[in-house]
């Protein structure tokens, strides 16, 4: 048995990469049972977005999350629970590991210490790293309540060698391992997968209006101001040549900006997987103008959504682009500021060279098998069987 918890997500949040995470664990260990405790409308959207043999090694179980904003003697009382039934689900089994989909630095550390307790022996947990690991950089307080609260504890206080965190990308992995040599040996690095139901690209006429977009949560970080201010340049540019889409959402409680220069704008509500995926397959390129150095330390969800629907990227110069651009080659183009994304822009609309552009749509295709369940797979399997020390989950 392997337990798969998603103790943080509702809805249709981080449905893509944990379809790709049960695809791998399915794929990994065949034999063995799988049960994905979660969120009850987040299991649905899951669900629906699987099938085959997977889908029919999983048993479903819908667990009570605290309501979002919670205060945080709710949200700590909810995690203790929760940590310790999943572990305890264990027990039944003496072959069983605990994967954590995502999670807080307080439930890794509330697991941590249950285990330290007794409530399970022998068993193995694996925590997927998501974008709180931004934290690790910068100001940290002094207070040692908070700081037993922050990534940087969870990752290094109270480790054993049944811990192991997932870290998605290689440079990422790197990037920790060089902040914290001491826990190098529980990290793994794991491409971001992708899931197979995801469609692959849709051969679009290359031409006017060249259309050019910018995915998820509408954020300064993810260079949203940049975005528009791109579009309306751009727009008193080349007018009906070009269109700008924002297919995402708006921060909850945020101020809307000016967005006229956009043919679409961003939600409210977070869409359906498929009503988004058929937005992006309108694009010609997706924009990824992304601000300071956040992702130096946190994977890209809508990175991968380019990469599954073809969409060659006009991307800032992050680690985790350029180490995609140095081993798969022409992807898109890599921009330093906003002006240079304009200039990027201006001279796609201005050239227009088909040739060029499914050459890198063909290139997007060697980077979306390389992060297939069959793909990642393999690697998934040898750290897990490590953190295991057993050949008995084959």
């Amino acid at each position: 048995m392997i337990v798969v918890c998603e103790p943080i997500c509702w809805g249709w949040e981080h449905v893509p990469i944990n379809v790709g995470l049960l695809e791998i664990v399915g794929r990994a260990f065949p034999s063995r049972e799988i049960l994905f405790y979660g969120e009850e409308s987040h299991l649905a959207n899951v669900k629906s977005q699987l099938s085959g043999p997977v889908a029919q090694a999983i048993s479903w179980r819908p667990i009570p999350r605290p309501r979002r904003h919670a205060a945080l003697r709710e949200r700590l009382y909810a995690d203790v629970v929760l940590m310790w039934r999943m572990l305890r689900v264990l027990r039944n089994d003496s072959e069983a590991y605990l994967l954590l989909c995502s999670g807080t630095p307080e439930m890794v550390l509330t697991a941590k210490i249950l285990m330290r307790l007794g409530a399970v022996r022998g068993k193995a947990l694996q925590i997927v790293c998501h974008g709180g690991l931004t934290t690790l950089r910068g100001w940290r307080s002094r207070n040692p309540f908070l700081r037993m609260r922050d990534w940087r504890s969870a990752l290094t206080v109270g480790n054993s060698r049944s811990i192991q965190f997932i870290l998605l990308e290689e440079p990422i992995r790197k990037t920790v391992a060089g902040l914290f040599p001491a826990v190098e040996r529980h990290l793994a690095g794991l491409d971001h997968p992708i899931p197979s139901i995801e469609p692959s690209e849709t051969e679009i006429e290359f031409g006017t209006p060249f259309r050019f977009g910018f995915l998820g949560l509408a954020t300064d970080a993810k260079g949203f101001p940049a975005f528009l201010e791109m579009a309306s340049v751009l727009k008193s540019r080349f007018g009906d040549r070009v269109e700008f889409h924002a297919i995402g959402t708006t921060p909850p409680d945020s101020v809307a900006p000016p967005m006229d220069a956009l043919a679409v704008k961003p939600a409210m509500a977070k869409a359906s997987r498929p009503d988004f995926a058929r937005a992006i397959q309108q694009l010609h390129y997706v924009c990824l103008p992304y601000q300071g150095a956040q992702y130096e330390l946190s994977p890209s969800g809508v990175l991968m959504d380019a990469i599954a629907y073809g969409k060659p990227m006009l991307s800032s110069s992050i680690p985790l682009v350029k180490d995609l651009f140095d081993r798969f080659g022409d992807i898109g183009f890599l921009c330093t500021d906003t002006r240079n994304f304009c200039d990027t822009i201006t001279q796609i609309v201005s050239k227009a060279d088909e040739r060029h552009y499914r050459a890198q749509v063909r290139a997007l295709r060697a980077v979306r098998e390389s992060r297939t369940s069959a793909a990642l797979m393999p690697t998934y399997q040898s750290f897990t069987r490590r953190l295991i020390g057993a050949d008995s989950l084959l």
